[in-house]
């Protein structure tokens, strides 16, 4: 079911009681018990009070930030009982549809995972300096925040963010999970005016995640470089044609490693490939990211020309690069940790 995003901007947001991975899952329950016991929507306070063993001024301001702050419930002459997006959370426990509203009600989440996404593994005190950064340079209340106030804030909403798997933590430094990622590229997509400019952003976000990817493994990338950059001098051609990264790296006694990548999301499948087989004698493998029905019809059209490219191309899915994107940063956080000064 599709909804138009709505955006509040609230500053105060607040924490759900419990471990922080089980924030999401909390409050499902929670929203469960409103919709299904006449007590508890009677006095939702006094039965949180009870079944969390928590403060009734806590469960009370529990109520009134994050319920009835998102518009998950609404106040009636019987008591609490949910709303339409509350009843929806429940019915589907779309965490993807939670989010939307979590970070459409309070100021600041969405620069979390833009803040991360340029910048992973952050240590706190890098985020903490970023994300305060931006939301004083936006909206005049937060320059009057106290440290601590600012700490809290920030820490209430990275807790709702793990807790929806979104952002993850090792070794004192938070990322993107896999689905963090996409959703910070569904959120860039989404304000793209039209179909060429989703795609543009979608292609330049994976372009930059393999740059990231292939700096960690310690080559020099090249994004756009040019065929006659990867061919010998002997081969160079008139014509100045690209391929979308490349990967180099120079080994003693091994010569020149040369990992040329396409990604090919619409547009001419036959110029992705010839410009690839112009270099194929001279890489050691040649990565495409596209989807499942692009690679067959690719696979098809180099075996039928017993393309010498067939043996050197790899194919990965977008969501595969985000999951080696993950993988990358995790190993980066523990190298940095384990080894940095």
């Amino acid at each position: 079911m599709s909804r138009k995003r709505e955006t509040t901007n609230r500053l105060l947001c607040y924490p759900l009681m419990g471990p922080v991975e089980k924030q999401y899952s909390t409050l499902i329950s929670v929203l469960g018990a409103v919709q299904t016991e006449t007590d508890v929507r009677g006095d939702l306070v006094r039965w949180m009070e009870r079944t969390f063993e928590i403060s009734k001024s806590f469960a009370a301001v529990v109520c009134k930030i994050l319920f009835l702050g998102m518009g998950l419930m609404q106040r009636s002459a019987k008591g609490y009982e949910l709303t339409g997006i509350g009843r929806e959370v429940l019915r589907t426990r779309d965490a993807d549809l939670f989010y939307k509203t979590f970070s459409g009600t309070y100021f600041g989440v969405d620069v979390i995972l833009e803040i991360l996404a340029k910048e992973q593994p952050a240590r706190w005190d890098v985020l903490h300096d970023r994300w305060a950064a931006h939301i004083r340079s936006v909206r005049k209340e937060p320059c009057s925040w106290s440290k601590q106030h600012l700490r809290s804030q920030l820490r209430f909403r990275l807790d709702w963010l793990r807790s929806l798997n979104l952002v993850d933590l090792v070794t004192g430094r938070y990322y993107l999970s896999t689905r963090g990622s996409q959703v910070r590229r569904g959120e860039l997509e989404s304000a793209a005016g039209t179909p060429m400019e989703k795609e543009e952003i979608t292609h330049n976000d994976i372009e930059d995640k393999l740059s990231l990817i292939g700096a960690f493994f310690q080559f020099d990338v090249k994004k756009r470089a040019k065929l006659n950059d990867i061919l010998p001098k002997s081969s160079k051609l008139k014509e100045n044609r690209q391929v979308d990264s490349l990967w180099v790296r120079f080994v003693h006694f091994g010569g020149k490693l040369q990992y040329p990548f396409e990604v090919q999301l619409s547009g001419s499948m036959a110029d992705a490939i010839e410009r690839l087989e112009m270099v194929a004698n001279v890489v050691q493998k040649a990565v495409v990211i596209t989807d499942a029905k692009q690679k067959e019809m690719m696979v098809d059209r180099l075996t039928v020309k017993r393309s010498p490219l067939l043996d050197k191309i790899i194919f990965l899915e977008p969501s595969e690069v985000d999951k080696i994107l993950e993988a990358t940063v995790v190993m980066k956080s523990f190298t940095e940790a384990v080894f940095g000064e």
